[in-house]
Order: structure tokens, then sequence, then C-alpha cells
């Protein structure tokens, strides 16, 4: 029996089609944009996805954001039916801490757009003495594109006590923002909420709230005139040491 070869190289070819067809349609459509995050706090991070819909679409269309952890697996999705003109905002999040990429697909792709990303992070604090106490909100950045940090403390009835834009210029080495909010600054008594949204999301490396001020440059791990402090403080005692010694010793 004769085997026709180009009928089977064409319904091969029909095959991969119609696979790459229904893979398309499976994840929402062609690729927008990808995007890294990275997750310390799965519990408490979430990764918010502003896609905005052309006012040049005639009709509603299917939007897909996915979080894909680095083996390759979608841990989290969501779809949304956008209509002409409108911007949606998707929300993913994970189980695991680690590096995520973030894809977003349409079934246009040429009249869908990644408007922007935020990773919310939000971090418990318990204030008892306001008078005596100060919650300390500290931000980690990363990357070579310029960031913002949106800090919001709430009470447990979701009132905003206070609010905070911190600036990550790409430019300098300073990963690190952090603010002080006392009872001058609206701090109450209670079980506070922060919450704090880095644009864009690649940015953000951590966020930490709490009534111990983390060491962000202090006489040991900070620097004294771009030297590692720990280096200086070294230098001093030996200095201080040797001065000691040739005084003993009738030297000086």
């Amino acid at each position: 029996m004769q085997t026709n070869t180009k009928l089977i190289g064409t319904l091969a070819t029909l095959m991969l089609a119609t696979l790459a067809i229904v893979g398309l349609t499976a994840t929402g459509g062609a690729a927008v944009a990808t995007e890294n995050v990275t997750i310390d706090d799965p519990a408490n991070d979430t990764v918010e996805v502003d896609v905005d819909y052309s006012s040049s679409l005639t009709s509603d269309i299917n939007a897909t954001v996915e979080l894909v952890n680095d083996n390759g697996t979608v841990v989290d999705s969501q779809m949304i039916l956008g209509s002409p003109g409108t911007t949606e905002t998707f929300t993913v999040s994970a189980s695991e801490a680690g590096d995520y990429t973030v894809d977003v697909t349409s079934e246009d792709e040429t009249n869908t757009t990644l408007a922007a990303t935020r990773l919310v992070a939000e971090r418990a604090v318990s204030v008892e003495d306001v008078g005596n106490e100060t919650v300390y909100v500290d931000v980690g950045f990363q990357g070579e594109d310029n960031a913002t940090a949106d800090i919001t403390l709430m009470d447990s009835s979701g009132t905003e006590l206070y609010t905070d834009t911190v600036e990550y210029d790409a430019t300098t080495d300073e990963t690190t923002h952090m603010v002080a909010i006392n009872e001058s600054d609206g701090l109450t008594a209670g079980d506070l909420m922060a919450q704090v949204a880095t644009n864009p999301a690649s940015a953000y490396t951590s966020a930490y709230a709490g009534l111990e001020e983390p060491n962000t440059g202090g006489l040991i791990g900070g620097t004294i005139a771009g030297q590692d402090t720990t280096i200086v403080l070294v230098v001093v005692l030996v200095l201080g040491g040797v001065g000691y010694y040739a005084r003993e010793e009738g030297w000086l």
C-alpha cells in the first residue's frame, strides 16, 4: 500500500495550526506584555495589573493576566471581558515566595496595552502606647527603572491615618526608603495595616512595617563618606589602640 506523504504532511500542518489557535484561545490570545516580579510574603502580597482596552475596538474582547513561576507553571490567572475605551484592573497572587513573570495576553493585542503594574504589600502592626511608639515602614527597590511606592497606614476599619509616596531613583544606590509615623502624623493605638503599592511591580523587593526601626544606615551596616561603616569602625579602633600604646611607651 502506498503512503501519500503529501497528504500526511498537509494534515500535520493543519493539526499544528489548529493546536496553535487553541493555545492562543486558552491563554486569552496573543502576547501583549511581560514583566518580572518578586514576591517575598505571598500571604500578604498581590500583583495588580491595569490593562487598557482601546476605544478603536468595535466589540468587547477578553484579556488575560497570568502569574508564571520560574518553572513555567501558571500559578494564578484572571480573564476579564473589557469594553472599548475602558481600563480594567487584574489581580493575581502566589502561594510561595519567589521570582515570577506576569504575562498579559489578549484576543486583540494591537488594541490592548499594559497601562501599569503594582505590587501591593500589606503588613500588620499593633500600637499600644501611641504617645511613645513609632511605626516604621520600609520599602525595598530594585532594577534600572525609576519607581514609586504609595504608603498608606489604616486602622482596623479601613480608615486612612497616614499616606505618603516615596520615590526610587535607579541612578543611585539607595535601594531602601523608610518613613516614620508617630502621633503627630495621625498615628492611633490599635491593630493597624500598612499598605505599600510599588509601581512598577518589577521594582519591588520587600516591605516592612513595625515598631522597631530597620537598619537602613546606622553606624553598623550603613556608610560613612561612601565607605562601609564596619571597616571604618575597625580602622578607628585600630588607630585608637595604636595611639594608646604609643602614649604608654612614651612615644607621644
